[in-house]
């Protein structure tokens, strides 16, 4: 929510209070709500929260046993690492994800076009990962 600091933090908040909840639920509420949760945490800069959070959903949806949401962490995972400053793990699980199938597939084009990946538009890797390849064109 860029140039709105102050209502995107209560968002944040306001999904963080759906925890107990959302635990509570059927394993795909557990896990979306989840992922959701774990970057409300990591955008509030509760970045060990975020991440041990985000490691248990892993941990509970191995791709071997659920192809469909265990894939579906990686974009949401490596967007948690990028902020909290390991860039080199987001990078890793974002070339993962952009070869991976699930329900929501990850693209080059979201990378491109997202503004939440902002934050790493200046690591070459994640250009190039961002770099849709219909975009480069070459003269003659």
């Amino acid at each position: 929510m860029k140039g709105e600091a102050e209502k995107a933090q209560k968002y944040y908040e306001q999904v963080i209070a759906t925890r107990d909840r959302v635990e509570r639920s059927a394993t795909q509420v557990k896990f979306y709500g989840g992922i959701n949760i774990a970057l409300s945490l990591a955008w509030l800069g509760r970045f060990d929260e975020a991440l041990a959070l985000v490691e248990q959903l892993a941990n509970d949806n191995p791709p071997a046993n659920d192809a469909l949401l265990g894939s579906g962490i990686l974009a949401p995972r490596a967007m948690i690492r990028g902020l909290a400053g390991n860039q080199e793990a987001a990078i890793e699980d974002l070339e993962i994800a952009l070869e991976s199938t699930n329900a929501f597939p990850l693209t080059a084009w979201d990378l491109y076009y997202d503004p939440n990946w902002d934050f790493m538009r200046d690591n070459p890797r994640f250009v190039e990962l961002a770099t849709p390849p219909v975009t480069i064109r070459t003269t003659p």
